[in-house]
Parts: structure tokens; C-alpha cells; sequence
């Protein structure tokens, strides 16, 4: 086969759709990726409760994915401004978001992706992202980093 050592196998490294999500392979050395992508979902972990604000784009949020459930719902600061970006499926993960105990949730009432960065360009909510250029925060001041 093509692309594959020989006398050796190889691992996937890309999660697909499924009724559960594994992370890691198990070999007869250990589990194989498990350390990267715990690692990941760390990091993930740590932004999130750092967040001010969340954007879900193109996710539909279901609860076979436990593990990005559990992250996007228990985890981010419950006073964060969250938008949804995802269709038809919108109101549905926005209500997911109240129930979990969120105070600022929005759809987006375009739903899809090109819509929201059109509508967020011309009112000025995407910051640049131009070598150099810095937002600051909360306040929406914004500067040069090189000036």
C-alpha cells in the first residue's frame, strides 16, 4: 500500500463523524496520540475559560460529542457573549447554551458563515489581523503594535 512503511501500519490522526469519538489508538506500546490530543483539549480547555467571547461556527453542537459538549458548555466563563453560526441549527445550540446557564447567547440571525463575517466586517467586529495590528480587549480600543 501506498504510503505506508513496510511491515509497519499507521494511525489516523483525522476524528470523522461517528456515534463516539476515540482520541487514541491503542498499540501493543500504549495508547498512540492520546498525550497530543489531551494536550489539545487542554489547551482548549484553557482559552475558553479565558474567553470573553465565543463564536460557534458550523458546529452542530450534538450530544454524541461529549467531549466538545462537556468543553463548550461547562467550561467558558457564563458572563462570555457567545454567537451561533450554524444554519438551521442555530436556535436549537443557542438554547443549549441557556440551559447550560448562559446569560449572553445570540444566534446569528443570518446563520451561516460568509453572512456573519460580512455583517461583522461592516460593523467593525472582527479586528484586523494585518502583521503588527493588536486588539485590546474588552473595550473594543484597538492599536499598532509597531507605532
Amino acid at each position: 500500500m501506498k504510503g505506508t512503511f513496510p511491515g509497519g501500519g499507521g494511525f489516523p490522526s483525522l476524528i470523522l463523524p461517528g456515534r463516539t469519538k476515540v482520541f487514541h489508538y491503542s498499540t501493543s506500546f500504549g495508547p498512540e496520540h492520546k498525550e497530543f490530543f489531551d494536550s489539545l483539549w487542554s489547551q482548549a480547555a484553557y482559552a475558553l475559560k479565558r474567553a470573553d467571547r465565543l463564536v460557534l461556527c458550523g458546529y452542530s453542537l450534538l450530544p454524541v460529542d461529549e467531549r466538545a459538549c462537556d468543553l463548550l458548555l461547562r467550561l467558558p466563563n457564563r458572563n462570555a457573549e457567545v454567537t451561533v453560526v450554524s444554519g438551521s441549527q442555530g436556535h436549537r445550540i443557542a438554547k443549549q447554551f441557556k440551559d447550560a446557564g448562559f446569560a449572553n447567547v445570540m444566534p446569528d440571525k443570518n446563520g451561516y458563515f460568509e453572512a456573519w463575517v460580512e455583517n461583522a466586517v461592516r460593523e467593525d467586529k472582527l479586528y484586523a489581523t494585518e502583521p503588527g495590528y493588536h486588539h485590546s480587549g474588552k473595550d473594543g480600543a484597538a492599536g499598532n503594535c509597531e507605532g
